[in-house]
């Protein structure tokens, strides 16, 4: 069976194979030939070179003209020719010779303006495709790719030419700092400023890609000057805030994030924080910047924190403090929980490498006084305040930043949080709602507590809750009440005192599995906190009673079912006979009213 398809792809190769090379080069060549005309000619040339038909030094001797006309066109369409066929064809039968020649040939192109894309494009082939004859030639002080960077880096400004030869000019910028081309550059002056020089003013995101590793390279690995930096820096800088919107359809796949990251990367190169640190606090201000600079400011410095490392966050704590600070405890900023995120960020990597229980004196002199300024603010003003709202913030961050700043945030606030009038149900929920916050940070990591300070916050919880909540859906205390008995059942399995748990399990259920169902707020609260409890410490001894009390009413909830349901689902030696048994009594019709799918879900 001939494929018609196949036959028609056959006779089109013959009719270029059958092509003039002589013609083929002149038709490349004139400004008169249409793209259609120069592409089928290109690849003509190439379906001849690749057969073995036509030699590349015969397609030189063909333009040798061409080459050395004084028609800017003949000039630079012959040499971008040559730059085309080594870049596509990359399996020529090339020598040493051969490759000495064309590299010295592109060399001496890149003093020509008007040929410098078909001698990037050559030195790409050549560095690509022809690798092994390259590096056999890279002899003596100055090798070959020496010979070809010191050309193109000094002789070429890409910023001068439009975003294609950009390109090509970043792309062989990028290869040249591979691992496997970097050592080749022996006795090339220059090369860090001159690449950087290779990615001034580039607005193009296609280019940026490539361009934001470069100068990430060259700043990580080079030793520059303080005004190489100072001007690394300033470009850079003029990114900021980076914004792009990829079209549709975009082919490159080019994202914001990628762009975004590849600036953010280079910010944090240690040469450069000694210029963004503080860039990046006073972008983050109201008093210097817009509120759309703001959260990329913050972004940005999490990243560059990190990146910076641990001795120099301490050295920074102050500094940093000072702006978040104000800007949370002055400004009704709308990103609060951004500048949150920044102090956690800044914390964390300074109590990198702190050993368990050791109390730092950089952490006591600029960590701890924050931490009372922000509970201070949290005990005496009305949690409506900014002031408030920002100490909570701040303190719950810093909980999530590690060990040492959970520990001693946890054991200063946690239970001095819930010493309050119970009259004061605003500032009740409040302080519910931080312990909570603190709770769940502390089930992450709770070899950071001891067993003493977990107990008082469990006592003062169950105390207060005791005083304030009741079973009622429409109590606003309630919710908050039962999330924090579910965020400290959790903290007490991961220090596994099931002792603990035995207190809070009563209160968390008692009458409010019988009181609500599961489709109000208040109903998926009991819920989650009795799975997420059963799951982790299996069948509690403690959580019989309350449920087989919810099972007693003629008519059980729902919820009460579905608790019943994940007690008996759990693992453990508890004995839940008698729930298992009311279960099937009600499925088979003991309740009037009692759905029995209900049932059925519950005992399945």
């Amino acid at each position: 069976v001939v494929c018609p398809a196949a036959t028609f792809a056959m006779s089109a190769l013959a009719g270029l194979a059958s092509r003039d090379p002589d013609e083929c080069c002149k038709a490349y060549i004139s400004n008169e030939s249409s793209d259609e005309e120069k592409k089928d000619s290109l690849n003509a040339l190439l379906v001849l070179l690749n057969s073995g038909k036509l030699q590349l030094l015969e397609v030189v001797q063909l333009n040798q003209q061409a080459l050395m006309s004084k028609d800017i066109v003949q000039r630079k369409r012959s040499t971008l020719l040559l730059g085309e066929l080594l870049t596509r064809a990359p399996q020529l039968p090339l020598n040493s010779k051969h490759i000495d020649t064309l590299a010295e040939f592109f060399v001496s192109k890149v003093e020509d303006w008007h040929c410098v894309e078909g001698a990037i494009k050559g030195m790409l082939g050549l560095l690509n495709n022809y690798r092994d004859l390259v590096l056999l030639e890279d002899q003596g002080t100055m090798t070959m790719t020496g010979r070809i960077a010191t050309a193109a880096l000094r002789n070429i400004h890409a910023p001068s030419f439009n975003q294609s030869v950009r390109h090509k000019v970043l792309e062989l910028c990028s290869l040249l700092l591979t691992p496997e081309w970097k050592p080749e550059l022996r006795g090339v002056e220059d090369v860090a400023i001159n690449m950087l020089k290779q990615c001034e003013e580039e607005r193009d995101p296609r280019n940026l890609v490539l361009a934001f590793p470069i100068q990430h390279h060259v700043l990580s690995n080079y030793t520059l000057t303080e005004d190489q930096v100072t001007t690394c820096f300033e470009n850079l800088a003029s990114y900021f805030p980076i914004e792009f919107s990829p079209g549709k359809n975009d082919p490159h796949k080019i994202t914001p994030e990628q762009l975004r990251d590849g600036l953010y990367t280079c910010f944090g190169t240690p040469v450069m924080k000694g210029f963004v640190l503080p860039f990046l606090l006073e972008r983050a201000t109201d008093r210097f910047s817009t509120d759309g600079e703001i959260a990329p400011a913050l972004e940005a410095l999490q990243m560059c924190l990190k990146a910076w490392g641990a001795s120099f966050a301490r050295e920074g704590l102050a500094t940093l403090w000072s702006v978040l600070e104000d800007q949370t405890f002055r400004t009704a900023t709308p990103h609060l929980d951004l500048f949150g995120d920044t102090w956690r960020a800044a914390l964390a990597t300074a109590c990198t490498g702190v050993p368990v229980g050791l109390e730092p004196r950089w952490f006591m002199l600029a960590a701890v006084p924050c931490f009372e300024k922000c509970f201070k603010a949290m005990k005496e003003d009305h949690p409506a305040t900014r002031t408030a709202k920002a100490g909570r913030t701040m303190l719950a961050a810093a909980a999530r930043a590690g060990a040492l700043p959970l520990r001693t945030v946890w054991g200063t606030t946690a239970a001095a949080a819930l010493d309050i009038d119970p009259k004061d149900h605003v500032s009740v929920k409040f302080r519910l709602e931080y312990v909570t916050q603190l709770s769940r940070a502390a089930s992450k990591q709770a070899g950071a507590l001891n067993d003493r300070t977990v107990g008082k916050v469990v006592d003062a919880t169950l105390k207060l809750v005791d005083a304030v909540a009741t079973p009622q859906e429409d109590d606003p205390l309630a919710v908050p009440a039962v999330e924090l008995l579910a965020a400290l059942a959790l903290v007490s399995q991961a220090k596994g005192v099931p002792a603990v748990v035995e207190k809070i399990l009563p209160a968390a259920l008692g009458t409010w599995a019988a009181a609500a169902t599961p489709t109000t707020k208040l109903g998926k609260a009991v819920l989650s906190a009795m799975e997420s409890t059963f799951a982790t410490h299996g069948r509690p001894a403690s959580a019989l009673e309350p449920i087989a009390a919810a099972l007693k009413s003629p008519v059980p909830t729902e919820l009460a079912l579905r608790v019943a349901g994940a007690l008996v689902d759990a693992e453990g030696d508890v004995d839940v006979t008698a729930v298992l048994a009311r279960l099937v009594d009600l499925m088979d019709g003991g309740a009037t009213g009692l759905p029995s799918a209900q049932a059925v879900a519950a005992v399945a």
